[in-house]
């Protein structure tokens, strides 16, 4: 089922991430499941959504296999959902895409650090990338990159800089825990 251009998508990093978290390849999280791979990969990739039944059932198998609550993962969604909306109505009647899968990463990255630490702590540019990110998930890199000045290949250093600091919290979250 192709994926609604009209409604706001699952945030399809999300659940990559919680595969992950759980050392899963797609194969394997597929298996555990009792799903095709290809349903994975699909999903995963934005080229498909799970419909409400199935995805309750999924987020139910998903908490019990990585060990996040159900209202985690449900409240996750919601928050996405609700920035969606806010971020469609904020465009109003220009374009209203829904940020990329690449820009979703980019935000889950932001939102990670910003659950251990403020922005306002990061080194300036950086900063200023991850408020851009926030502000205008839509833009592309080039957009973001031209809107603050600044050349392509120090967007992208920025960007790998904050998925490096996310994944380091993210691991100290999992040690903790």
């Amino acid at each position: 089922m192709p994926v609604s251009k009209t409604k706001p998508k699952f945030p399809r990093v999300y659940f990559s991430n919680l595969r992950k978290m759980c050392s899963l390849s797609r194969s394997e999280l597929a298996q555990k499941l009792n799903v095709s791979a290809s349903m994975i990969d699909r999903y995963e990739n934005g080229s498909c959504d799970f419909q409400s039944n199935k995805l309750t059932v999924l987020f139910s198998d998903l908490s019990e296999l990585c060990g996040v609550p159900v209202s985690e993962i449900i409240r996750y969604e919601s928050d996405y959902q609700n920035r969606a909306i806010e971020y469609q109505n904020k465009l109003g009647s220009q374009k209203s895409d829904f940020p990329s899968i690449t820009s979703q990463k980019q935000l889950n990255s932001i939102l990670i650090i910003t659950s251990k630490i403020s922005l306002s702590e990061l080194p300036d540019k950086m900063r200023r990338f991850a408020e851009a990110r926030l502000l205008y998930p839509t833009w592309s890199i080039k957009q973001i990159a031209e809107h603050l000045e600044l050349n392509i290949t120090q967007v992208y250093q920025y960007i790998f800089k904050i998925n490096k600091l996310a994944q380091q919290i993210a691991k100290e979250n999992d040690e903790c825990q």
